[in-house]
């Protein structure tokens, strides 16, 4: 009889059973069941939920005899977060004015924001400062009201070159249209910045030139009529004591130097 039992395979399928995959896994299962018990009701809730609002995710701690569960709030996904609107403009561009707005200028944002060399070096437009950023502010509303950002490097860089480029050309046509007396007015008001410049010493500047062309200024002119044109296109103000020259009416003097322009025009 033990010579039977020796002989007969059921050891030999018996040891096969216990090692096949499948008894191998169930019996690791039930182990991690049996030993970590009380914690798999607490993960079974907490997984519940997580999924149903979405915003949680989950910390797993291990004990000798038991696994717990932490619930952490996920980090904001800054793709979702409300974006920071342009500030409102006042007289931007070619109605630039001596007082800059208080308002948020592209100028401001700058100050906080650190550009790679090369978006610096591509960052560098050799236009007045003042009027560059109220032109800037004016690109980028009109960008925001369409719904566009207007804060990466590459929108930087473009809204400041268009805004560059936008000043060359408007001040190429104030350059076309603009006398020689006219320049020379520009540049006795830029020297009484920041104050304005006395009625009687405009009136004085407009005797000058109307005896030096008595043919074109054949009767006299008061200091609004011989200033209509600089007023229009904003590179002069009317102020409580006299005129100024503007921001814009700065810049200009100083596009003409950077340009090589000439300043000896006639009249």
């Amino acid at each position: 009889m033990l010579e039977t039992l020796r002989d007969w395979p059921f050891w030999l399928e018996l040891l096969n059973l216990l090692l096949a995959p499948h008894i191998i896994i169930t019996g690791a299962v039930l182990v991690v069941l049996f030993r970590f018990r009380r914690g798999f009701k607490e993960v079974a809730i907490a997984f519940l939920n997580i999924f149903s609002d979405g915003k949680k995710g989950m910390k797993l701690k291990f004990g000798s005899d038991l696994f717990s569960l932490e619930t952490v709030e996920r980090e904001a996904d800054p793709t979702l977060l409300p974006k920071t609107g342009v500030g409102q403009i006042e007289n931007a561009g070619s109605s630039a004015n001596t007082n800059i707005s208080s308002t948020s200028t592209m100028n401001e944002i700058d100050a906080a924001w650190m550009p790679s060399q090369r978006v610096a070096e591509l960052m560098q437009i050799d236009q007045h400062p003042l009027l560059l950023g109220e032109v800037e502010k004016d690109i980028a509303k009109i960008l925001g009201d369409a719904g566009l950002e207007s804060t990466s490097d590459s929108s930087r860089v473009l809204i400041r070159n268009l805004a560059g480029t936008s000043i060359d050309r408007a001040f190429e046509k104030d350059y076309s249209l603009i006398r020689g007396s006219e320049i020379q007015l520009l540049e006795k008001m830029n020297a009484f910045v920041p104050n304005s410049m006395p009625v009687p010493v405009v009136d004085k500047h407009i005797e000058e030139t109307r005896s030096k062309f008595p043919n074109f200024y054949t009767k006299p002119l008061s200091a609004n009529e011989y200033l209509s044109w600089l007023l229009s296109v904003t590179l002069v103000i009317r102020t409580d004591s006299g005129f100024g020259i503007t921001v814009r009416g700065a810049a200009f003097l100083r596009w003409l130097i950077v340009n090589n322009k000439t300043l000896e025009k006639g009249l």
